[in-house]
């Protein structure tokens, strides 16, 4: 938003308002007067301008504070300094118009006291309806966005359970487990059991938890313990997976966010025995969980939108919380996430 530039309404309020003001402060200047043809062409302009001055004063006031104090919970304060701003804009006007033209005695006028506490009055009036309307304009701009934002929060988490269910789900990734659970079966039966344990943990958590909006860090720790059963199986000695996280049931996020993020690692990173993928998990001094990985890429590109960090940073977002900070230096990537309490 531009502080300088008045908005299509506030023009129209101006243009609205000042005529039936510069008749009213021209009839409290000269009475049964202020029609004369004098007064029309010498105090009509003066006042106009005056108006026009304090008008633009009173837009730049709000816009800035706009800017200082944007919000929803900013309306009690942000109305209460535009209120008191535009009132004292307003009588330092009119006590400018009534003195000046006393003071070089334009047109004949003599002070009238009583007639410029009117004058004030009705001033004053007309500023609380003009700054009314204007607020009421933004709030209601407000509450358009937040619909708004709620509708993209809404498609995010439909889209992200989606994508969710359809890497858990397709018949690729169920191959891969089934292929490692038949092997166990032969191979090793007390894993191949805890093996179908975990798998089942994984999708029942997918299922259960996903369409919320906030799940616990424990829960999601429980899981990712899981998942990472999963891929450990799959991938042997060629990924290996710290979590050095205290969990704790007064912390919250997104449900799943962590199985992206180790997700997304994989998913763009060669894993081998003689290349492994290390992937940490910790929580750093600021309620922050921190997902690191190095970078190895692979030599065939795999086609990504980034739809899952980008769903990550746009809950976030929409929760109204610290912003996600994703960082690559090379040989390490990051990704940073706030804990909800």
């Amino acid at each position: 938003m531009n502080p300088y530039k008045p908005t299509k309404i506030e023009w129209i309020s101006f243009f609205v308002l000042m005529p039936v003001l510069c008749v009213a402060i021209n009839y409290l200047l000269f009475g049964e007067n202020y029609l004369d043809r004098n007064v029309l062409l010498k105090s009509y302009p003066v006042v106009f301008v005056y108006g026009f001055a304090s008008w633009y004063l009173h837009i730049l006031v709000m816009h800035l504070l706009r800017l200082g104090l944007p919000g929803f919970s900013d309306t009690s304060r942000r109305l209460l300094i535009l209120l008191t701003s535009h009132i004292l804009l307003t009588s330092g006007t009119l006590f400018l118009i009534f003195w000046s033209y006393d003071l070089v005695n334009y047109l004949g006028y003599v002070i009238d006291p009583a007639k410029a506490r009117w004058c004030l009055v009705i001033a004053i009036l007309l500023t609380l309806t003009a700054t009314s309307t204007w607020e009421g304009s933004y709030i209601y701009q407000l509450w358009k966005d937040s619909v708004r934002e709620k509708e993209l929060l809404q498609k995010s988490n439909l889209q992200s359970e989606f994508d969710s269910l359809k890497t858990q789900v397709n018949p690729h990734f169920l191959f891969n487990s089934l292929n490692s659970l038949s092997s166990l079966i032969h191979e090793n039966p007390k894993d191949a059991e805890l093996f179908l344990d975990e798998m089942s943990k994984v999708y029942r958590y997918i299922l259960k938890n996903n369409h919320q909006e906030l799940i616990d860090l424990h829960t999601e720790l429980d899981f990712l313990h899981s998942y990472h059963h999963l891929l450990r199986t799959r991938y042997n000695k060629g990924l290996h997976v710290s979590i050095d996280v205290t969990d704790g049931a007064d912390y919250f996020l997104p449900p799943l966010t962590l199985h992206v993020l180790v997700e997304n690692a994989v998913k763009h990173n060669i894993i081998l025995k003689e290349k492994p993928l290390y992937i940490t998990i910790t929580r750093d001094g600021q309620e922050r969980i921190v997902v690191k990985n190095n970078i190895q890429k692979k030599s065939v590109k795999v086609i990504s939108g980034q739809e899952g960090l980008v769903n990550i940073a746009a809950k976030y977002k929409l929760l109204n919380q610290p912003e996600v900070i994703i960082s690559e230096n090379g040989t390490e990537f990051s990704v940073s996430i706030p804990l909800i309490r």
